[in-house]
């Protein structure tokens, strides 16, 4: 009698155990948490389909923390070459190099590449109408904060952080800082969790760090 498997996760259908929305256990669920901060600007996550499988990916926080957010997946096997079309009106990328978004009020949206370096860089590279977008770059933030994955530049933020300092910019450190502090908890938990299974993941914060 052959042993019983288990069929193939679905993209994004998170492991058994696992919360659906934060991919936390159960007992440590951040969704019940989740601010969902009022933004004037939508912010749309673009993520790389590989880190829909990912448990350290914060992007999928993005729409738990802000109420106008949305997370759009491609790079699948099915998925064409070319797929993101920015909406009407007003429309920055953030990306840490190109044209500067000019000043002015909030733009409608922003579009966030959600994956590792390389495979933002895949999304960007072919997707011709997000290189033409204006540019919302992020100066590294002093001291470092903690983080699930190690990164050699620090102009390289996970998504949540990376979306929580544009919300700083756009809207006022009072709707950044929630969504910082919810980044910070789900590393927080990350790492507990990864500790109580006897594994160590994540950059410890930077000395000194306040906010």
């Amino acid at each position: 009698m052959k042993p019983r498997t288990r069929p193939p996760l679905k993209p994004g259908e998170a492991p058994p155990g696992l919360c659906p929305g934060c991919w936390l256990a159960h007992a440590a669920c951040l969704c019940r948490e989740a601010p969902f901060v009022r933004t004037r600007t939508r912010f749309v996550v673009i993520r790389h389909d590989h880190e829909s499988r990912r448990r350290t990916n914060s992007g999928r926080l993005v729409p738990l923390a802000l109420a106008n957010a949305e997370i759009v997946s491609i790079g699948g096997p099915s998925d064409p070459p070319t797929r993101v079309a920015p909406g009407p009106g007003v429309n920055w990328l953030l990306y840490p190099d190109g044209t500067p978004a000019p000043p002015g009020p909030p733009p409608d949206r922003v579009y966030v590449l959600d994956g590792t370096w390389s495979q933002a860089r895949r999304i960007f590279l072919r997707n011709p109408a997000l290189q033409r977008l204006p540019r919302l770059s992020l100066a590294p933030e002093f001291p470092a904060v903690a983080r699930l994955r190690r990164e050699l530049v620090p102009e390289r933020m996970a998504t949540l952080e990376a979306v929580a300092r544009a919300v700083d910019l756009l809207e006022g450190p009072r709707a950044g800082n929630t969504v910082m502090d919810y980044f910070d908890e789900f590393v927080r938990r990350n790492v507990a969790s990864a500790a109580a299974a006897g594994r160590r993941i994540g950059t410890p914060a930077g000395p000194g760090r306040t906010r």
